[in-house]
C-alpha cells in the first residue's frame, strides 16, 4: 500500500513523505545542505542558515507546521516591513520545501521611493579621500571604489566580490557574478572608469578581488569617508540610488534600468523614473511663486526672497 501511495504522489510527494519521518535535527541539517544549492554567494546563505536555526530552536522538538510557522513570524511584528518580508520569504521557502506552505500570511516588501542623492555630496567624499593625510597608498583604491559604486550601481556585496577576470577591458564591460537572486549581469563602463580600473588592476592576477574588501568593509569605508566629508547621511547604497536616478534623468527606460541594476521586476525600476518626475514637478511648482512687484509699488512690508527667472539648459 505504501509503495502504491509513493508512486501516486510522484517525486515531490515522495520527498515530502520522507521529510515527515525525520527528526528536527535531521530535517534542518538536510535543509542546511539544501541551502548550499539554492545560494551561490556566502552572505545570503549564512543569513538563511541563521534564520533556519532560529526556527528550529523555536519549535523545540515539535514538527514544523503552518500554524507554528505563523506563530514564529508573529514574534517579529515590531520589525520593519522589509525585514519582516525577508523573514517571511525565508520561512515560506522552507515550509514549501517541507510540504506545508504558508501562503495565507504573505508579507510584501514596502514600496518605498529611492533616496534622492545630491551629486555634490558624492563629490565631497571623493575630495575627502584625495586629501587624506595618512595611508596615501589607499587613496587610489578608495577613489576607485566609490567611483565604481557611483557609475555602475553595484551593490556593496557585488563590489566586494568583483574579480579582475570579471572585467572586459577591451569591451569596456563589467560582469556582476552571483548578484541578488543569484543572477549575473553585464554593465558597460565609462571610458574614464575603465581607464582607472585598468591602471589599478595592472599588477593583479585574474582571480584576485579588485578591492580586497568584505561586504561589511565596503559599507564601513563609505561611512567613514562620508562622516569625514561632512555628509554622514550618505551610505554605500546611496551610490546605487544615485546611479538609478541619473539613468532616469538621462531618459533611460524602466527596462534598461532593470537590466543594468539587476532588479527583479520593472516595477522597482519604474520608481526611479517616478522619483525624477516628482523632482521635476517640485521645480515646476516654483512657477506659482509670487511675482516681483513693479518698482514704485513698495508696500513697506518685508517680503521673502523669490526666484523669478528660470534658465533652460542649453539656452
Amino acid at each position: 500500500m505504501r509503495d502504491l501511495l509513493v508512486q501516486l504522489l510522484g517525486k515531490d510527494g515522495r520527498r515530502v513523505m520522507e521529510l515527515k519521518t525525520l527528526s528536527n535535527a535531521e530535517l534542518f541539517e538536510r535543509w542546511r545542505r539544501e541551502l548550499g544549492f539554492r545560494y551561490r554567494t556566502e552572505r545570503p546563505r549564512k543569513e538563511a542558515i541563521r534564520f533556519a536555526s532560529l526556527f528550529e530552536r523555536f519549535l523545540g522538538g515539535y514538527p514544523p507546521s503552518a500554524n507554528l510557522a505563523k506563530q514564529f513570524l508573529s514574534g517579529y511584528l515590531d520589525r520593519k516591513q522589509n525585514t519582516r518580508a525577508g523573514y517571511y520569504a525565508q520561512l515560506a521557502m522552507f515550509m514549501k520545501w517541507y510540504g506545508d506552505p504558508i501562503d495565507d500570511c504573505r508579507v510584501s516588501p514596502a514600496e518605498e521611493m529611492p533616496e534622492l542623492v545630491d551629486s555634490r555630496d558624492l563629490d565631497r567624499i571623493e575630495e575627502a579621500i584625495r586629501n587624506r593625510k595618512t595611508h596615501k597608498k589607499l587613496i587610489q583604491r578608495d577613489i576607485l571604489l566609490v567611483r565604481t559604486l557611483r557609475y555602475t550601481g553595484m551593490r556593496r556585496a557585488e563590489a566586494a566580490h568583483l574579480r579582475v577576470c570579471d572585467i572586459d577591458f577591451a569591451g569596456r564591460m563589467l560582469m556582476v557574478r552571483g548578484g541578488k537572486g543569484c543572477k549575473d549581469r553585464a554593465i558597460p563602463m565609462l571610458d574614464s572608469l575603465m581607464t582607472e580600473m585598468q591602471t589599478y588592476c595592472a599588477a593583479k592576477q585574474r582571480e584576485d578581488l579588485v578591492f580586497g574588501l568584505k561586504d561589511v568593509s565596503v559599507s564601513g569605508l563609505v561611512s567613514i569617508w562620508a562622516h569625514k566629508a561632512g555628509v554622514p547621511h550618505i551610505h554605500a547604497h546611496s551610490y546605487r540610488h544615485f546611479f538609478g536616478t541619473e539613468l532616469a534623468r538621462k531618459g533611460a527606460s524602466a527596462r534598461a534600468i532593470m537590466i543594468l541594476m539587476g532588479h527583479k521586476s520593472m516595477q522597482t525600476s519604474q520608481r526611479y523614473i517616478d522619483l525624477v518626475a516628482d523632482d521635476l514637478r517640485s521645480a515646476i511648482d516654483r512657477l506659482s511663486e509670487p511675482q516681483a512687484r513693479p518698482e514704485g509699488t513698495d508696500t513697506g512690508k518685508a517680503e521673502s526672497p523669490t526666484i523669478y527667472d528660470f534658465q533652460v539648459a542649453g539656452e
